[in-house]
């Protein structure tokens, strides 16, 4: 079998803008991509009609190859949002997890970007991925503006 390799999430966004602009201010995010497209109706799923118009940015964290992350917003229509219960996730709802050097100063960010906090940083363990012991993570989760679910954490 031949390894794959996943390169990118992409995200229906409400606002493709917006997002790529919120993940550049909390995380530092570059541009990849940004244009204007024909969507196929197949790709990705949504009902939209063929060769629909959207906008696709990618925003690339601090890797070459991997670690994109896209947001695709559909210019000519509204697509229905996900229905959030309090903040709970549900099956098949994504959870964007990232590491970073300073959680605290990134909740800040995150705040004056849109975020809505789920929970505050906490410090925890969880058990090694090999071997005996655990690891401490100091840990913050939030929602970005379109209700995306972002778990970030550094080791203590």
């Amino acid at each position: 079998m031949t390894p794959a390799l996943l390169k990118r999430t992409t995200f229906i966004a409400a606002d493709a803008e917006r997002l790529a602009d919120f993940y550049g201010s909390v995380f530092g995010f570059t541009r990849w991509y940004d244009h204007e497209l024909a969507v196929d109706h197949r790709f990705p799923p949504t009902g939209a009609p063929d060769r629909a118009r959207a906008r696709l940015i990618i925003c690339q964290a601090h890797d070459p190859t991997i670690g994109m992350i896209g947001f695709l917003q559909y210019l000519d229509m509204e697509l229905p949002t996900a229905a959030r219960v309090s903040g709970e996730l549900r099956v098949g709802d994504p959870v964007l997890v990232l590491n970073v050097t300073d959680v605290d100063a990134v909740q800040a960010r995150a705040l004056e970007a849109g975020a809505t906090i789920s929970s505050p940083p906490v410090v925890w363990e969880v058990p090694r991925r090999e071997g005996p012991g655990t690891t401490r993570l100091k840990m913050l989760s939030f929602f970005d503006p379109d209700g995306h679910y972002c778990e970030v954490s550094t080791r203590v």
